[in-house]
């Protein structure tokens, strides 16, 4: 019966990390280095100079941002799991069918799935679009403009779209 998997994608990322803590060496490192090469990228698009200074000063405070954003992305995607239980007895099936369900196995099931992960991976670049532009880069020696684009470009090619990946596929 579908009720006995319900935290499957949601909780993987966490718990995979937490359970086999060796994991951490590989999804550190990763993002980081997507991190760089995106903010390098963007900064050479958006012309601007003393990249590595830029880089320099601001590469820690986009990753770390970037893992808040994830954050707040990842509890938006588990709130419908969390206010299951507060719905009345009845409500519960047709929620979990429609949204729950979907949300942790296959967000193409169903289209109010799809539209929330598609919600939570926007909230989740909106808060890198956000800290990048207003704490990472504000001190930097870039343009309103440069700061603008390559916030841009981090929130665009670093948000989670691996809430998107159906968890049955590892399954």
């Amino acid at each position: 019966m579908r009720r006995g998997t319900k935290l499957y994608n949601l909780i993987l990322p966490l718990w995979l990390l937490w359970i086999f803590p060796q994991t951490w060496l590989v999804v550190l490192p990763a993002n980081f280095i997507v991190d760089l090469l995106v903010s390098a990228l963007a900064l050479r698009f958006a012309g601007a100079r003393g990249i590595a200074g830029v880089l320099k000063f601001s590469i820690l405070r986009t990753w770390l941002c970037g893992f808040a954003a994830d954050a707040a992305g990842t509890a938006l995607m588990a709130a419908p799991l969390f206010a299951e239980p507060l719905l009345p007895e009845a409500a519960r099936p047709r929620w979990s069918d429609m949204l729950s369900y979907p949300l942790t196995m296959n967000p193409f099931e169903s289209p109010a799935a799809l539209l929330w992960t598609l919600g939570c991976v926007a909230l989740s670049a909106f808060v890198i679009y956000g800290l990048n532009y207003n704490f990472c880069f504000r001190r930097a020696e870039l343009t309103d403009a440069q700061r603008r684009r390559v916030s841009l470009a981090l929130a665009l090619f670093t948000a989670p779209w691996l809430f998107l990946l159906p968890a049955k596929w590892l399954y």
